[in-house]
């Protein structure tokens, strides 16, 4: 949906790619607008009544037909930032994988696989400032903070030092510190 007058009325605005509408699992924003489905659909808009689909490359060792996720996605640094994964079966858990995705434009990607800790994951999160991204990674089995310094170019998986447990959302207040 959308709101022509700061949220006091919305009214629908259908994507261009329905498989969008199975789950909703991020919008970001630098002028255009999109919109991630977490099954890997986008679509993106400029004035919040035409949709475009956008075509996101799998990683190249997926299988056809394989399941493919996107966890979250920002504008952060000049670029669109997307986090996911995917298993290349719809059955057996085997072959996970993430993978970070960065484009400037929604038109030319780029795609690099993320070594996470026991593949897969729970709830995935993404933010950023300067050259710095940071996302949020939690399993069933650990939590893990994937820090990049660069933009996306290099990554350093670490230990969570959060207690218990995360939400599956990262931030930047206005004070640039991370909550």
């Amino acid at each position: 949906q959308r709101s022509a007058d700061n949220g006091v009325t919305w009214a629908n605005s259908p994507l261009a790619n329905t498989a969008n509408t199975l789950a909703l699992n991020g919008v970001a924003s630098n002028g255009s607008v999109i919109v991630a489905g977490g099954n890997g659909a986008l679509s993106k808009t400029t004035d919040g009544v035409t949709w475009t689909a956008i075509s996101l490359p799998r990683p190249t060792d997926m299988r056809t037909g394989g399941l493919f996720f996107i966890g979250a996605v920002e504008y952060i640094n000049g670029q669109f930032v997307i986090v996911g994964g995917y298993n290349n079966s719809e059955t057996q858990a085997f072959n996970q994988g993430a993978f970070v995705a960065t484009s400037p434009d929604t038109v030319t990607w780029t795609l690099q696989p993320l070594a996470l800790p026991d593949g897969f994951f729970n709830k995935i999160d993404i933010a950023g400032k300067d050259n710095d991204l940071l996302i949020l990674h939690q399993n069933q089995a650990v939590q893990k903070m994937i820090i990049s310094h660069d933009k996306g170019q290099t990554w350093t998986i670490t230990d969570s030092t959060l207690n218990g447990g995360f939400n599956n959302t990262i931030t930047i207040g206005a004070d640039g510190k991370y909550y």
